[in-house]
């Protein structure tokens, strides 16, 4: 009977042990999980600031950017060579509309080395039925491209049109706005 007595008061001195290693560790981890799950909140949500700030950056650079190109467009719109093809073209000679358009194409070339996002630049003259782009210097235009122009030749509050899967900044000439009868 001592001996049962004696294991009883064995298990029962480890069962406090136990019990108070518990009692002093659980609110130990609880109070670090608590520390850990807030320093992951603050972690998160400096996180998302940063990411907020570079979306925030990149959004204003390619506003940017779309407002640059526009107005290098409206510059070349007002192209010598570009308003002599556009008003006499057909009365020019050959040679002559040859080294207007090697010109147009120049320019063309130059708006779109100017931008990583420029990725082909195109001028549609209707005079002569042509267009004269980065990479042709003159090639007829398909009745499928022509009413395209057509139809997106609407007045605008933005540059962009998005067609078939690729976006495309346009610059009427003359502009509808300004030709827009009131």
């Amino acid at each position: 009977m001592k001996e049962i007595f004696q294991k009883r008061w064995k298990f029962s001195i480890f069962l406090k042990l136990v019990l108070a290693f518990l009692l002093v560790v659980t609110p130990l981890y609880v109070l670090g999980k608590m520390m850990n799950d807030w320093g992951a909140d603050i972690v998160k949500q400096e996180i998302f600031k940063s990411l907020r700030s570079q979306i925030h950056f990149y959004k204003l650079s390619l506003e940017k950017e779309i407002d640059r190109i526009a107005r290098m467009q409206r510059e070349y719109v007002n192209d010598d060579d570009l308003l002599h093809l556009s008003i006499a073209g057909e009365s020019m000679s050959y040679y002559n509309r040859s080294v207007a358009m090697k010109r147009v194409q120049y320019h063309l070339e130059q708006m779109k080395n100017s931008s990583i996002y420029i990725e082909k630049a195109t001028a549609y003259i209707p005079l002569i039925s042509r267009k004269i782009s980065t990479a042709e210097l003159s090639d007829d235009i398909s009745d499928h491209e022509l009413e395209l122009i057509r139809a997106q030749n609407r007045p605008t509050e933005s540059p962009l049109i998005w067609s078939e899967g690729r976006l495309y900044i346009r610059e009427p000439y003359p502009s509808p706005i300004l030709t827009r009868k009131a």
